[in-house]
């Protein structure tokens, strides 16, 4: 959760969205394990309505540290 608040504080910053999530989100249907879940986030992201252009998964411990 740390490192959580951080990132927030980061999307916020740069008008970025933030979503958090843990486990089986999407396609928790499939028998895999939480990390195949990412393909499917972005899949997910990327195909939406929003009309994002990318997107960036870090895992729960990583921490971005150069705001600029």
């Amino acid at each position: 959760e740390a490192t959580g608040v951080v990132n927030r504080a980061y999307a916020k910053r740069h008008g970025y969205d933030y979503v958090s999530l843990q486990g089986l989100v999407l396609g928790g249907y499939r028998n895999w394990h939480s990390t195949f879940g990412k393909v499917e986030v972005l899949h997910v992201a990327l195909d939406s309505h929003r009309g994002y252009d990318g997107a960036l998964i870090l895992d729960a411990d990583a921490l971005l540290v150069n705001f600029d």
